[in-house]
């Protein structure tokens, strides 16, 4: 017997994801697609007789598609044949081996930028939020999406766009519910200062419905996934993937980490959260094994711990993308921020207390909280299966 189809332990891997909540529905969608392509491409032979040729000859035929599909179908592979392997189907894992070259993505050309009345007004409105106290992250993230959505308007004003032309550019961008939601929110608050400004009567946004979000639930980094990232970091990932997991800073909040926000001197040792968002400052007790982490990568005298020429810091995103490159890689599924889910999801579990995870988060309100403080899955299953019919008399 040369054991299950590779199309049949597809199916069971995608029902074990979903079902155990490691995986999204909207990202078991995108596996689905993957492993099907592949088993159709490979002529569904048994697991057990997956090879290396099968990953490189179907990797090497998806000449067509991006670098970033390619890798991230090649780590859709890999958590797939490690689940068949930690199930006990396969003995050994075909993708081990597979690896794929970097090819460099090509650099952005300039950005277009507004011009005429729009760009006046949008510097005035930019000035207004520095005035305000907004973070610089908020201030350049806003003035982005704006810059872009002035762009498109062109030749028309930004103060002369109407509801139809706001609902045109959401519609041409394809956002998910939860991106349109943003967008539109942003673009309402832009209007609402230029009413309040008597640059306009009134806001074109004020009929724009926005689209329901349903609710977030927690998506912490699989405790193996993360097991074994950790295991094979650099000196550097190690220390953020801790950042992240241990200590629950966002990519942001790694970017700007700074010596003199480690308190090493106190007992306990502490960390000072500097720039969270919306500018709220967190003080959280040091894990000692992320002190060791940042020793082992070398602590500077001074200034930013991690920076990109020795002086100025990295900026989120890169931090972000590269954790995220470096989890695809090793097979695992979560991004930079589900590390953040696993602290969140780790200390409520353990304390059950969702003032203390607020302040540990550094969110402003419980509310957000709530979105981290995963719900236990082995407690409810107790509970649910306690369950039953009362007693007859």
């Amino acid at each position: 017997m040369s054991g299950p189809s590779s199309s049949e332990l597809a199916a069971r891997y995608i029902d074990d994801s979903t079902s155990s909540g490691r995986v999204a529905s909207n990202s078991a969608g995108a596996m689905r697609s993957v492993l099907r392509r592949f088993v159709d491409a490979s002529g569904d032979p048994a697991a057990s007789k997956l090879t290396d040729d099968h990953i490189r000859s179907w990797l090497d035929s998806q000449s067509a598609v991006s670098d970033r599909t390619r890798r991230t179908n090649l780590a859709t592979l890999k958590t797939w044949c490690r689940w068949m392997k930690d199930q006990g189907y396969i003995s050994r894992d075909p993708t081990e081996r597979v690896k794929l070259a970097y090819q460099p993505r090509p650099r952005r050309g300039p950005v277009a930028v507004p011009t005429g009345r729009s760009a006046l007004v949008l510097g005035e409105y930019r000035d207004h939020q520095e005035r305000s106290g907004f973070t610089p992250k908020t201030i350049t993230g806003t003035s982005r999406l704006l810059r872009y959505f002035a762009v498109a308007l062109e030749p028309k004003d930004v103060l002369d766009a109407e509801k139809r032309d706001i609902e045109a550019w959401l519609d041409g961008r394809r956002l998910s519910p939860k991106s349109r939601y943003t967008y539109i929110s942003t673009i309402a608050s832009f209007y609402d200062w230029a009413v309040d400004e008597e640059l306009l009567a009134q806001s074109p946004t004020r009929r724009i419905r926005r689209p329901r979000t349903g609710r977030a639930l927690p998506r912490p980094a699989d405790d193996g996934d993360l097991a074994r990232a950790l295991a094979e970091a650099t000196p550097r990932m190690r220390a953020w993937l801790m950042l992240g997991a241990y200590q629950g800073l966002r990519c942001h909040e790694i970017a700007l980490l700074q010596v003199d926000d480690l308190l090493l001197t106190r007992r306990p040792p502490l960390l000072v959260v500097s720039h969270g968002k919306g500018g709220r400052e967190r003080v959280l007790p040091l894990n000692p094994q992320v002190e060791a982490a940042l020793r082992a990568y070398g602590l500077p005298r001074s200034g930013y711990i991690f920076t990109s020429d020795g002086t100025r810091p990295l900026v989120a995103e890169s931090v972000s993308n590269t954790i995220c490159r470096y989890l695809r890689l090793m097979g695992g599924g979560a991004t930079a921020h589900q590390l953040r889910h696993w602290f969140g999801s780790a200390v409520y579990q353990r304390t059950r207390d969702l003032r203390l995870t607020q302040e540990l988060m550094g969110h402003a309100f419980p509310s957000t909280t709530a979105i981290y403080a995963a719900w236990d899955t082995e407690a409810a299953g107790d509970v649910v299966r306690s369950l039953g019919a009362p007693d007859e008399e």
